[in-house]
């Protein structure tokens, strides 16, 4: 089952790819251990998620959306 999930996944790469280069910030948190349908791991990966945040944010993220939108909140 988690062959065919991963399958079905790779068939929205192309949109990803174009979702992509309409942001302004792309943030990917490491989650390859993380098994698509593991759900006990669900903690794991929302810090993974929160923590490549705070990464992209202090190398320049937040300056780079602040020229693109305005001032961010917090």
């Amino acid at each position: 089952m988690e062959t065919l999930s991963r399958a079905t996944v790779l068939g929205s790469v192309e949109r990803a790819e174009a979702n992509r280069a309409l942001a302004l910030l792309v943030v990917t948190p490491d989650v390859q251990d993380v098994a698509l349908r593991d759900f006990r791991a669900l903690d794991r990966a929302i810090e993974a998620g929160r923590s490549a945040v705070r990464d992209a944010l202090e190398a320049g993220g937040r300056e780079a959306i602040t020229r693109a939108t305005g001032p961010l909140d917090g």
